[in-house]
């Protein structure tokens, strides 16, 4: 499944990727702001990609971010809730030249819009380092709102509305 934007394209991961994903996923600098603990292996990131299913069964769903074929960045739906039609996001422009320039919230859109259409999802969840302004400033101009603290980090939420 692809998702087409006006500038990105939005596709599941590939073995092909598993380089950049341990790249982007053990780059220090996104360590510092993630909430994953410690590095990753190629193996590891080998066997994730192996072992993607289905979102029903994985309760997560990854798509790479491209830019006119070349992969920028990953978007994440997981703790993927069904029976309360919720779930959380994750998503990393890892390219810096591609920052702010509006792909993680076309990106953004993107996955909440298929979530809302294909998956009956409806309420999506964040989590913030507190001393990670960029991310958080980039969630509350895409709607998201705090809900409130834990420990090192903000939860906030969005909700699409359905029409009755």
């Amino acid at each position: 499944m692809r998702l087409t934007g006006r500038h990105i394209v939005l596709r599941p991961p590939s073995l092909h990727d598993a380089g950049v994903l341990l790249e982007w996923e053990n780059d220090e600098a996104v360590r510092h702001v993630s909430l994953d603990q410690g590095p990753l292996s190629l193996e590891g990131v080998q066997r994730y990609l192996r072992n993607i299913k289905d979102v029903y069964l994985d309760k997560q769903l990854r798509f790479i971010i491209e830019l006119q074929g070349r992969p920028i960045g990953a978007i994440d739906l997981y703790d993927v809730r069904f029976d309360v039609r919720q779930a959380s996001i994750g998503i990393l422009i890892a390219d810096t030249e591609m920052r702010n320039q509006g792909f993680g919230s076309e990106a953004l859109q993107l996955v909440k819009d298929y979530a809302s259409e294909y998956l009956d999802i409806d309420h999506f969840g964040v989590q913030v380092q507190l001393d990670n302004t960029p991310s958080r400033s980039f969630f509350e101009k895409n709607g998201f709102h705090v809900i409130g603290h834990e420990k090192d980090t903000i939860e906030m939420t969005s909700e699409i509305k359905r029409l009755a």
